[in-house]
């Protein structure tokens, strides 16, 4: 990622303008491709969450209020503003819902993805949306 950022401000304008049909026009269309297939591989396998049981729906409720919590206290520490350890927060409580078992899946083809896509998309999503986001607010006004 790094050298993406170093190769955009060295392209500048002109570099941005070369791939913008690509990065910027066709993105939502791939997005949206990408998570439809991620959705309904949930949906074809919600039997997991009978066949996993009680530590997947504990995991998926527990480790992201952990991870939340435990980022605002060094958001404050850094100094960041209360919107800012905010949205720290809810990116530390959220990881990557879909990104990460998608790449974990391509490197390694015998690995079944579906718990992690099941408890991210099923569970901690909802989750943080209707109970983290506010708490994760809540607190840093709290903690900044």
């Amino acid at each position: 990622m790094g050298g993406g950022i170093i190769i955009g401000f060295i392209s500048g304008e002109p570099g941005y303008q070369q791939v913008k049909p690509f990065f910027v026009e066709l993105f939502p269309g791939f997005l949206t491709l990408f998570l439809l297939e991620m959705g309904q591989r949930v949906g074809s396998r919600l039997n997991y969450l009978r066949k996993m049981g009680l530590p997947l729906l504990l995991f998926s409720f527990v480790m992201p209020p952990l991870h939340g919590i435990l980022t605002l206290v060094l958001s404050s520490m850094a100094g960041l503003s209360v919107g800012g350890a905010t949205v720290m927060a809810t990116l530390a409580a959220s990881a990557s819902y879909i990104t990460a078992p998608a790449v974990v899946e391509a490197n390694i083809p015998d690995v079944d993805i579906t718990p992690a896509l099941t408890a991210s998309l099923v569970l901690t999503f909802p989750f943080n949306l209707i109970i983290g986001l506010p708490l994760y607010y809540e607190l840093a006004k709290v903690f900044i």
